[in-house]
Formats: structure tokens, sequence, C-alpha cells
């Protein structure tokens, strides 16, 4: 099939790149070039670079489109324009943020309310109605597909932004604050098993006009996470090394932060694979959260230049362990 890819460098897109490129696919990619030194695609990629929001009308047409930088309704719109004619399927990568999960009913299923009070997540959802009504109105054909927290160049983080800096306190040996008591069930999904879902659902023509989640059926609690992460630089992490920090007052003092600890992170984050499984029966994630830090790990360390410390978080991360930590 003739694939394009909008993104393929990036934390999950590039796994789905190689993916593609394994299973023989004439694969193309389009972003603005800014991770091309960080992870090379083969040669066989034809790359290009560009910003598709500011795309005039497409001319070459394509077996399936995955975007992976839709994040807003009006992107939604302007895919469609510049689509519409030109793809056998369009692949929206949306998110598993949307749920409610106030609900509270577990596992998630895709037919759970999608009613989140975080914009980012309210954001995709509207794009994902969008999708919808042009595939039944006018035969845009969509595929949506919901990740959950999918890793490979980022370390999970359950108050920050995913980069080197929680794993550099865990080396310094500096509290992590955890959200309530951090043993809230969390799945974390490998971008390789992601990718591997990913390409066999575009190759299955009955996979079109349907949503579905991709993520692992293995969960840990955030202190596990951290745990995991302390493993692998040969610490051994206790209760003590835990500061507990309620949602609302991250939201209170750091909103950017807190949408996403509020509406998400301070809620159990498990899923319903069923429908996925249906389709396609014999997969299944093969990487489990101890061998896939491991590798991402690594992947840090063999460039200094990626073990980047935001000095923000790392003071905001402070001020939260000196504010709930044990007063002596």
């Amino acid at each position: 099939m003739k694939i394009l890819i909008i993104g393929g460098t990036g934390n999950i897109s590039y796994s789905c790149t190689m993916e593609a490129v394994r299973h023989r696919h004439d694969v193309t990619t389009l972003n603005r070039g800014t991770r091309k030194s960080v992870r090379p695609l083969p040669i066989t990629v034809k790359e290009m670079f560009g910003d598709i929001n500011n795309l005039v009308p497409w001319k070459d047409t394509y077996d399936v489109v995955i975007d992976f930088v839709c994040y807003t309704p009006d992107q939604a719109e302007q895919r469609i324009k510049l689509f519409s004619g030109r793809c056998g399927q369009y692949v929206f990568i949306s998110t598993t943020a949307m749920y409610d999960r106030e609900w509270g009913k577990y596992p998630l299923a895709e037919s759970a309310s999608s009613h989140s009070k975080w914009d980012y997540a309210q954001d995709k959802y509207t794009a994902e109605c969008i999708f919808n009504r042009y595939r039944v109105e006018y035969g845009f054909l969509s595929t949506i597909i919901r990740p959950g927290h999918t890793y490979d160049t980022i370390i999970p983080c359950a108050i920050g932004n995913n980069c080197w800096t929680v794993a550099q306190r865990i080396i310094d040996r500096k509290p992590i604050p955890v959200i309530g008591n951090g043993n809230t069930l969390w799945t974390l999904t490998h971008s390789e098993d992601f990718s591997n879902a990913l390409i066999s659902l575009v190759e299955n023509p009955h996979s079109i006009g349907h949503t579905y989640h991709i993520t692992s059926d293995k969960w840990l609690t955030w202190k596990q996470i951290y745990g995991t992460i302390a493993e692998r630089f040969e610490i051994q992490w206790d209760e003590a090394d835990f500061i507990q920090v309620p949602a609302e007052y991250i939201m209170k003092t750091n909103p950017y932060l807190g949408n996403g600890v509020v509406y998400h992170k301070q809620y159990c984050d498990i899923y319903d694979n069923s429908k996925i499984k249906a389709i396609l029966p014999d997969w299944r994630t093969n990487i489990n959260f101890k061998a896939g830090i491991h590798r991402t790990i690594n992947w840090f360390r063999q460039d200094y230049k990626r073990m980047v410390i935001d000095q923000k978080l790392d003071k905001y991360l402070d001020h939260l362990c000196e504010k709930f930590g044990e007063k002596e």
C-alpha cells in the first residue's frame, strides 16, 4: 500500500513508520524536519518537510493517510479538505484521555462517556465527531485510533512532561511527588506494540469506519512505575521517597500541568481491548514495562543532549515535596 504518515519521527509515529516499512509498504512521511537528526529513517522512506496545517490542496493520492498531529476541530476540517478524494482511508490518531473519568466504570470501552473537561481531550473528541460526520454524510472514509500512555523516547511521569527530569531526580535520590497516594492503576504501552496493531489494522479493510483502543492489558501503580525506573539505575526505592500531593493543589498552582492531572492522571487508566482483539485476534503486547523502560533509558543515555532537565518543572516538583513532605 501507499501510505502517508503525518509525523513519522516522534515518540509513537517513528515505530509506526518502521513497522510500515517492515510490512513492505510504500511509505512517505511529512513533518517539519525538527527530529530528523534524532532518529533517521530508512532510505526507502520518502521524506517531505513542511507544516501540514499550512499546506495548499494536496496533489498526490494515497491508500492510507495516518495523521499523528491533528489536535483541533479546525485542523480536522482542514484535513478533510486536503485529503478528500485523495486517500482510501484516513486514520486519525486521537487519545484515550477524552473519557469522563468521574464516570467511574472500568475497564473503559470505546463507547464510554467522552466528555472530559480537559481542553486538549475535548478538542480531540470534537475532531473525532467531525471525521465521523463526514464519513457518514460525505463518504470521507476514516478510522479513529485512541492510544493511551504510549512511551518509547519519553519517560512516563505522573506530574510533568515525560522528559528526563524525573529520571534524574531518582538518580539524585530526590523525592518524587505522586498524585494522591500513588496507587492508582495506570496502563503503559510501548510504541512498538502500538505500531504492530496499527499497521495491521490499516491493512484490514474491515477496520474502516470504526474506533479502536490500542493499549496494553497490563497495569502498574505510579509507585510501581517509578520503582521500576529506579531499578534500572540499581536504586532501591521505598515509601519514604514518595510525596503524596492532592490533585486540586496542582490545578490551583499550575493549571498547565493540573488539567491532565485532575481530569486524567488522578484516576485509574484501564481499558477494554476486546474490540481490537476481535479484529486482530493474534495481536498482543509483548514488551513489558521493565524491558521497555530499560530500552528507553538506554536511548537517552546514548546522547547526553537528550538528557535535558526541565528546570522549571524540577523547581515545581521541589516545591510540592517541600509543601507536602513530612515536617520534622
